[in-house]
């Protein structure tokens, strides 16, 4: 017989269906910090730039040769990786945290994995709830409340 679990949270529904397990803890997130967006997007503006040079010395996107069943035009490959990193840059710099809606980070059959899920996640989301599996209840809740129309 399969467990079924369901909990609502700010108006967003959560279902896990499991064979097995019971689940005591739902942990939520929303709100990804914004210089780890701005982090990640540095990082593929340098990995296109890069891969460029590669690819006009007719090496794949981490420097290996490419081989002999797999010839693409360097040009063509190069100015793919530039317009990839121009249009990174193009955007500006992300100032902003993004996400208002409530994401499922994890399933935890004790309140410890969960406080260690929920601390883990609040590296990466400005707000992190853990929340009862059988009544919705909040039992944690990490960060502050995000403002409307952030």
């Amino acid at each position: 017989m399969a467990n079924r679990h369901q909990v609502t949270f700010d108006g967003v529904t959560f279902k896990r269906t499991s064979q097995n397990r019971t689940y005591t803890n739902l942990v939520v997130v929303r709100g990804m910090r914004s210089e780890i967006l701005e982090a990640a997007r540095l990082a593929a503006i340098a990995h296109n730039q890069k891969a460029a040079t590669f690819a006009l010395q007719g090496r794949d996107c981490v420097g290996r040769p490419w081989g002999a069943s797999w010839r693409p035009d360097p040009q063509a490959s190069a100015a793919d990786y530039t317009r990839k990193a121009e249009e990174l840059i193009a955007q500006g710099p992300i100032v902003r945290d993004t996400g208002t809606a409530w994401l499922d980070a994890g399933w935890c059959g004790r309140m410890d994995l969960a406080a260690k899920l929920a601390s883990k996640e609040h590296g990466t989301y400005r707000e992190v709830v853990i929340l009862d599996a059988q009544t919705g209840d909040v039992v944690r809740h990490l960060g502050q409340p995000q403002e409307a129309g952030r």
